[in-house]
């Protein structure tokens, strides 16, 4: 499917493991640790750099391609659409989220389907329980795969859903 890529992109400085040559179209969020809040934004879920909370603090995709150790910026797509990689099937109009899995160098940064859970327990305040919807994928994928995504972010609840 061919889908023209529009949206709002904001410039911020790229971290480590953003500054690849495979970092296009890869999730991205704020930095683990309120230490470093200065615009910096990691790849998600990079067990290396980031830290796996990250894929609670996905902020957007990098639009970035040609990306190297020397970069200093990126091009983030906060809002409207982009394209993803899936890290595991997604079917079309499905709601996606940043990978959370436990493939932090395989599939840190892919995109992940949000499955409506089986029972529902009390909310925590705990950042590891609240996630960010990444929007949802205007086409279906399978591992591996680009596709085609409205990038809308919302919070919702980690304890509602099962990943």
């Amino acid at each position: 499917m061919a889908t023209f890529l529009t949206g709002y992109d904001v410039s911020l400085k790229a971290g480590a493991s953003v500054k690849t040559s495979t970092s296009e179209f890869l999730c991205v969020g704020a930095a683990a640790t309120s230490t470093s809040l200065d615009r910096t934004c990691y790849v998600t879920n990079d067990s290396i750099t980031a830290g796996t909370i990250n894929a609670s603090a996905f902020i957007g995709i990098n639009q970035s391609g040609a990306m190297s150790s020397g970069s200093e910026s990126c091009n983030i797509r906060m809002h409207g659409i982009s394209k993803g990689i899936c890290s595991a099937s997604i079917t079309e109009w499905g709601w996606v989220e940043a990978y959370r899995g436990a493939s932090t160098t395989t599939r840190r940064g892919q995109l992940q389907e949000c499955v409506n859970g089986v029972s529902i327990s009390v909310a925590t305040a705990s950042i590891a329980s609240h996630r960010v919807i990444v929007g949802r994928a205007l086409e279906a994928g399978s591992t591996n795969s680009v596709i085609s995504i409205m990038v809308s972010p919302s919070l919702y609840d980690g304890n509602l859903i099962e990943a």
